[in-house]
Formats: C-alpha cells, structure tokens, sequence
C-alpha cells in the first residue's frame, strides 16, 4: 500500500516531517526521522519506502510498503519562456501546446517527472525532457514502465505520486491518496 499525504502549511519544511510521522503511525510504524543516502533522498533505515516534498505553502509526504515511492508537489506560478519546450519531450510538448499551453498541464507534467525521478531515487537529474509522458484514457504512463501515477489539483497546487502498477488503484480518502485495495488501507 501507498498512503501520500498532504496539507497546505506556514512551515512546508517542517509539515513535510509532521506528514511522514503521521502516515507512519496510521500505517502501524514507529515514528522517527529519516536519513538520507547520498543523493539526499530520504529513506527509513528497515522500514517501509518513503518520499517527501514541500513547495511555497504546502508539504507531501508518500509511505509505500510494497517498494519505491515519489511523490511531487508544486505550487502553479509563472513559467518562463520557453522552460516548456526545454523541460518536455515532442510529443508531450505537442500535448501541452494543443490544449493551450495552460499552466496546470505544465507542472502536471513537471510534477509527474519529478515523482517519477524521486521513485528512482535519482532526483531530477539531466534532462527532464528524456521522458515522455502521456496521457491514455484519465491514466497517465510512462513508455511500458510498470509504474501507477496519480495527479491530482487543489487551488494553486499539483501533487504527482509515483508507484508501482501492481500496488493496485489510487483513490483519495478523506483529502488523503491511497494506492492499494480497500483491504489493505483499513
């Protein structure tokens, strides 16, 4: 199971860490702060996959028990010219630009590539247009990565969570994501 958490905060930072002791409680894991491996991502020694985000205002926090885990959030603001043509691939780039090169498509996308670097645990290294997004039917996938996304938009901010496929569907619960069966997140 993946249970991502998030709120709008003063202190994104430190509501980041709040997050991540939370959903570890409500997961039945003992509360503690992480470490960190060498390209700064966070991890628990012996305890479940984690990943953190915090943006202007607000924090995420993911816990997978099945593996891998990133999670994104961003605050929409002005884009600079031609970062889109620089940060897409062609084809999401011709996706982007087809529905009027609106904002929130541009840091769906952002988004979804920096969860997708935080699930490999590389950060968003090189160039962010070496993947290449797409939307099939209301899923977003990645090539023929075994790999779920979830999206989803509150006011001003865009949060993307990246997982494993077989983790099952993703659904919001009480302004909480769950990725996994009903029985698993009872």
């Amino acid at each position: 199971m993946i249970l991502a958490l998030w709120r709008e905060s003063e202190d994104p930072s430190a509501e980041a860490r709040r997050l991540l002791r939370e959903g570890l409680k409500r997961l039945g894991f003992s509360a503690c702060d992480p470490a960190h491996d060498a390209l700064g991502k966070p991890y628990l020694p012996g305890g479940p996959q984690i990943s953190l985000s915090h943006t202007r205002g607000a924090a995420a926090a993911a816990i997978s028990t099945e593996g891998p885990v990133g999670v994104d959030l961003e605050a929409m603001r002005e884009i600079r010219p031609g970062l889109a043509r620089r940060t897409m691939s062609p084809s999401e780039y011709a996706w982007y630009e087809s529905r009027g090169a609106r904002q929130a498509d541009f840091f769906t996308l952002w988004t979804l590539k920096e969860s997708y670097y935080k699930y490999l645990g590389t950060g968003l290294t090189g160039f962010p247009n070496g993947t290449d997004f797409r939307l099939e039917g209301d899923r977003w996938r990645l090539g023929e990565e075994p790999l779920g996304f979830f999206t989803e938009k509150k006011d001003l901010l865009i949060l993307s969570l990246c997982g494993r496929e077989e983790s099952g569907e993703l659904r919001v619960e009480s302004g909480d994501v769950v990725f996994g069966s009903a029985e698993q997140s009872e």
